[in-house]
C-alpha cells in the first residue's frame, strides 16, 4: 500500500484560508461610479472632479446661544404662570407672587413681556438653524467652495493650484470637541481667503486633503 501523500488534508499551524472573508474584505470597486456628494449638488462639480470632504460648521457654533435663552426664558415664564402647586419654581414664583400682590396689572405686563421674548427665542433659533445649514464647506480634487446663503446663494471657489497656506487655529475647547477655524489663503483676491470657516470639525483632515489636492493637481 502506497503511503499518504505529503501535503493531503490540514496541517498544524497552518489555516486555511476563508474564501468568503476574503471577498467580503475586498474593497468593491464600480468602474465609472462616483460617490454622489451630500451637502453639495452635483450639478456644481466640473467633468471628473471629485468631493473630497465637505462640511458644515458645528451646530455648537450657531444653536447653543438661542437654545440657552429660550430655556432661561421657559423658566421665567413657567415661574410667572406657575406661581403654586408642583411647577412652582422656589424663589422666583415667590417673586412673581410678589408682583402680582401689588399689581395684577404689572404681573401681566411681565407675562405678555415674557411670551414675546419666547416667540423672539424661537424666531432666533429658527435663523440660526438655517444658518447653520445652509453653509458648507468642499474640497474637491480641484477647488476649495464655499456655499452659503438662506435666501440668495454665494458660490466662492479656490482652484486648489492658488491655495498658498491653510491655516488651522484650536482653543482648549476646540480640540475638546474636535473642531478647529481654517483659514485658506490664496493668489490674488478672494472671498475665501478673507473668511474663517469657524468650528469645522476635523479641521486637520481638511487641511491634509487640500494640501494633498493641491500637490496632486501641480504633479499633473
Amino acid at each position: 500500500m502506497a503511503p499518504p501523500s505529503a501535503g493531503v488534508g490540514p496541517q498544524e499551524g497552518l489555516s486555511c484560508p476563508d474564501p468568503g472573508a476574503a471577498l467580503m474584505a475586498a474593497p468593491i470597486v464600480v468602474p465609472g461610479y462616483t460617490p454622489k456628494p451630500k451637502l453639495i449638488k452635483a450639478a456644481y462639480l466640473s467633468p471628473g472632479e471629485t468631493v473630497l470632504r465637505e462640511s458644515r460648521s458645528s451646530a455648537l457654533i450657531y444653536l447653543p446661544g438661542p437654545i440657552l435663552f429660550l430655556v432661561v426664558v421657559a423658566v421665567l415664564l413657567d415661574a410667572a404662570y406657575m406661581r403654586t402647586g408642583a411647577l412652582a419654581i422656589p424663589y422666583l414664583s415667590s417673586s412673581f407672587t410678589a408682583v402680582g400682590n401689588l399689581s395684577s396689572s404689572a404681573l401681566h405686563y411681565v407675562q405678555l413681556l415674557l411670551l414675546v421674548l419666547l416667540l423672539v427665542g424661537l424666531v432666533f433659533l429658527l435663523v440660526q438653524y438655517i444658518k447653520w445649514t445652509r453653509k458648507v464647506f468642499v474640497v474637491t480634487t480641484n477647488r476649495v467652495i464655499i456655499l452659503k446663503g438662506i435666501i440668495s446663494r454665494d458660490f466662492d471657489e479656490i482652484p486648489v493650484i492658488k491655495v498658498r497656506a491653510v491655516d488651522v487655529h484650536q482653543t482648549g475647547m476646540d480640540r475638546i470637541f474636535g473642531l478647529g477655524n481654517i483659514q485658506v489663503s490664496s493668489e490674488g483676491d478672494n472671498p475665501i481667503a478673507n473668511e474663517v470657516w469657524r468650528g469645522v470639525p476635523k479641521p486637520w483632515e481638511f487641511q491634509r486633503l487640500i494640501d494633498a489636492a493641491a500637490q496632486k493637481y501641480t504633479n499633473r
